[in-house]
């Protein structure tokens, strides 16, 4: 079958399994798909493409992967640096939040953020932020993966005006987006700080019960771990479901910065 495409005179970073690096490469591209990759001395037997690129010795590997963004964010970057974590985001980032994060300006942060990785070599993020039914259709336009995480809070939101609302909206929105190629959708509890127990078990109840996968803030900073140590009962972390290996697998943690809990979650699969 003739190919569409064929990269030529490339260094081809694999990723398979030995690792492997060619050195003077060609991939070709039939549809969405690589049909075909070696030396260009395998070439001599390969049907002409339709169209053919010579890199000249350029890399080609694999996509990235950003595992956690705030990826509209991009809008406000710059603002209160330097600052200890809670302070930031309760002086200067929820506030600006819930004045100026609307659904198109999530858009259009989105799409700004979206040129960056693309310039970079990422392929594909998992974020967490507000109206990401809007980060799922920028995506989708510009053709970036995406595992979309709305947020939840306690307290109102600039999408949801309750945590209940926004459960049940990640919920509409797996379904929307079920079989999607680009998108795939998260519940993204913003942390044990910011949701109540009762809050992260029922997200608990509903991952199990819709095998959506979870994306939290945890550990993120020595007094996060202790303060959630005097609070309950000298036990750090979500608990959820007693942290059940089935929903552990399907949890999606960021900027753990604790050895002790970097251990805790790993024995449980929770990355």
């Amino acid at each position: 079958m003739r190919p569409d495409y064929r990269l030529e005179h490339a260094l081809i970073l694999t990723m398979n399994s030995e690792r492997e690096i060619i050195s003077d490469g060609f991939i070709e591209i039939t549809g969405a798909a690589i049909s075909a990759i070696g030396p260009m001395s395998e070439l001599k037997h390969h049907p002409e493409p339709v169209s053919v690129l010579n890199l000249h010795d350029r890399l080609v590997m694999p996509g990235l992967i950003n595992c956690h963004t705030h990826a509209a964010m991009t809008l406000l970057r710059g603002m209160a640096d330097d600052l200890p974590l809670d302070e930031w985001l309760r002086d200067y980032i929820w506030p600006a939040e819930a004045k100026f994060v609307t659904a198109g300006n999530v858009f259009l942060g989105t799409q700004l953020a979206i040129a960056e990785m693309f310039r970079s070599g990422t392929t594909m993020f998992a974020d967490m932020y507000f109206f990401e039914e809007e980060v799922a259709r920028a995506c989708i336009d510009a053709g970036m993966r995406v595992l979309a995480g709305e947020a939840v809070v306690d307290f109102p939101s600039p999408s949801h005006a309750t945590p209940e609302d926004a459960i049940t909206g990640i919920v509409r929105l797996a379904e929307k987006y079920n079989g999607n190629s680009l998108v795939n959708i998260a519940f993204a509890p913003h942390s044990i700080y910011a949701c109540r127990k009762e809050i992260l078990e029922r997200i608990a109840d509903e991952s199990s019960k819709h095998a959506i996968p979870v994306h939290i803030h945890l550990a993120e900073t020595r007094g996060e771990v202790e303060k959630c140590f005097l609070t309950r009962g000298g036990k750090f972390g979500i608990r959820i479901s007693k942290v059940n290996p089935v929903v552990g697998a399907r949890i999606r943690t960021s900027i753990l910065n604790n050895t002790n809990a970097i251990t805790w979650y790993t024995n449980f699969g929770i990355f």
